[in-house]
């Protein structure tokens, strides 16, 4: 139950479709992997999957994370991160990275955290998700072909000066479709958004920061409560016509779960 994978460079998992790699608890939960920086080639995970991790919770030593790639490049490919129980399935800090065909299902809180990283998600796919599918900080991202079913909070969530280019995006059943705050820039073509409370959102979360911006286009709308919500000073354009901004108490939307959980 206190097992984990720790990996000081490179990690090279290659399984196949017929034959992936799984790890996976003997009891209900495990602290899941941890890759650390020490030079090399990029790590590359192929046809795995990563079940049932809680992060790593040791006296001087704890991870937010069922598996965390800290200033170590990696190359996901056909992963599937299933049931974590913390606060995000994944998570990379200070990385670049490729991701291609991954699935996350049934976490806890957060799916794919990204803290100062730069990278591609093709083809992703997120279901019942407790907390943000996908979660970005000061990063720069290429998304397309993302799918996300049965999110508690935000389908994506862009902040503290992330920019963010996504297209072909499909997102059913969560809080909030998409939501750039803090100095965030976000760009999203050929959305379908169905059954959310809120479609996007543009705001300032943290002061030290700024406004923030949507430019959507191609956006189809199916039973969304409101469209847009905007504070003013940020801005959210909406096939091409500037959505109204109004007056937000950020920190009392939150504390009504609003906007975040």
């Amino acid at each position: 139950p206190q097992a984990l994978l720790l990996v000081r460079g490179p990690l090279r998992v290659e399984g196949s479709a017929e034959d992936p790699v799984r790890l996976i608890p003997r009891d209900e939960t495990w602290p899941g992997v941890v890759v650390l920086p020490a030079g090399g080639a990029p790590s590359l995970l192929e046809h795995l999957e990563v079940r049932a991790t809680r992060g790593v919770d040791r006296p001087g030593w704890h991870t937010t994370a069922g598996v965390t790639f800290q200033e170590a490049p990696v190359d996901l490919r056909s992963v599937r991160f299933v049931g974590h129980r913390g606060e995000d399935a994944l998570n990379l800090l200070r990385s670049s990275f490729r991701m291609s065909d991954c699935v996350f299902d049934s976490t806890f809180s957060d799916a794919f955290d990204g803290d100062y990283v730069e990278g591609s998600l093709q083809r992703c796919a997120f279901s019942r998700i407790g907390g943000d599918a996908l979660d970005v900080s000061g990063s720069r991202l290429q998304v397309e072909g993302m799918r996300a079913f049965h999110v508690a909070d935000k389908a994506l969530s862009v902040g503290e000066v992330s920019r963010v280019e996504a297209e072909d995006v499909q997102v059913e059943d969560a809080s909030i479709g998409a939501a750039s705050k803090d100095l965030s820039h976000l760009s999203l073509r050929n959305v379908l958004l169905r059954r959310v409370h809120i479609g996007l959102a543009a705001y300032t979360k943290k002061p030290v920061f700024g406004p923030a911006q949507v430019e959507a286009e191609g956006v189809t709308l199916e039973q969304v409560d409101t469209p847009a919500l905007v504070q003013e000073g940020s801005r959210v354009r909406l096939e091409g016509v500037e959505q109204p901004a109004r007056e937000l108490d950020v920190k009392e939307l939150y504390r009504l779960g609003i906007l975040g959980n």
